[in-house]
Order: C-alpha cells, then sequence, then structure tokens
C-alpha cells in the first residue's frame, strides 16, 4: 500500500467519525425541539439556508419538491416522503401542487416551522463555535473549501457526471 493511499483512508476515516460525531452532537439539539435530524436538514432544505451545499445553487422562492431533497441528500425518495409526512402532521411544512406539473407538490414552512429554526439556531451556532474557536479564519476558509471540493467531486460522481 502506497503511502498517499494510507493517507487517503486516513482522511476519510477521520471525516467519517467526525460526522459521526457531529450528527451525534446534531441530534442532542433538535432533540430538543422535538425534531430528528434529518427533519431539521429537510427544514433547512426547504428554508434555503445558504450553508447547505446544494441550496447554495438553487432559486428556491417558490418551495422544494421532495424530490430535490432526496436527490440533495442522497436518500431514497419513499424515505423522505416519510419524513415530509411526519412534518405536515408536526404542522412544520405544507405542500401545494406545482403550477406545472399537478402531480408534484412544492413544500414550504410554516410560521412554526420559522420559530422552531430560529429556537435551534443559537444552539447550533454555539455548538459550531466550540468545534472551530481554535481555529483562524483563513484555516476554517481552507478547510470549507477542501469540504466544498470533495462533496463536489461526490455528487458529481454519484449523479454519474464523473467517474471516480
Amino acid at each position: 500500500m502506497s503511502q498517499n493511499s494510507t493517507k487517503e483512508e486516513s482522511i476519510v476515516l477521520g471525516v467519517i467519525e467526525l460526522a459521526s460525531q457531529i450528527l451525534k452532537r446534531s441530534s442532542n439539539i433538535t432533540r430538543r425541539a422535538g425534531l430528528t435530524t434529518q427533519q431539521w436538514l429537510i427544514l433547512l432544505y426547504i428554508k434555503n439556508d445558504p450553508n447547505i451545499p446544494l441550496s447554495r445553487e438553487r432559486n428556491l422562492h417558490h418551495g422544494v419538491l421532495a424530490s430535490d431533497i432526496a436527490d440533495a441528500l442522497n436518500v431514497s425518495r419513499p424515505n423522505v416522503t416519510n419524513l415530509i409526512h411526519s412534518l405536515v402532521e408536526k404542522d412544520l411544512i405544507t405542500q401545494t401542487r406545482d403550477e406545472d406539473d399537478k402531480r408534484r407538490k412544492r413544500l414550504e414552512l410554516t410560521d412554526k416551522a420559522k420559530a422552531l429554526l430560529a429556537k435551534i439556531e443559537p444552539l447550533r451556532r454555539d455548538s459550531n463555535r466550540i468545534l472551530f474557536e481554535e481555529m483562524t479564519d483563513s484555516d476554517k476558509q481552507k478547510l470549507l473549501n477542501l469540504l466544498t471540493q470533495c462533496f463536489e467531486r461526490i455528487y458529481w460522481a454519484d449523479s454519474g457526471r464523473i467517474t471516480i
């Protein structure tokens, strides 16, 4: 095994471990609001949170489609549909028929969801501050750039646009 593949494996496994720890923290935060991490991510996606990588590429002024969320989060559409139903039952999102295709439904946040996200936001910020407080702004930007490159590479590969 070459030296580079060992470094690459260490990076991948380190990212997986880091993601696991971040998900654990996120679950603790979202549980306080009566949400799962996946439900929270869907709400952020519908909100068009600028920190979600694929949200930056979309103009979502008239609601999001469930298929967009499934594609972005790389999960099955039935899984997203179940999550959406639970969010509708909690009165956190509404569904309206798409004007171009009546079979599709556009998803939008309710005022209750907006208030819930606002309640979670300070907890999210505090958790992130603790995680990154030792890093300089330059280090954070470098890390963000590298993660974005990795994300885009995997996203384009998974979409069949490139082969890795």
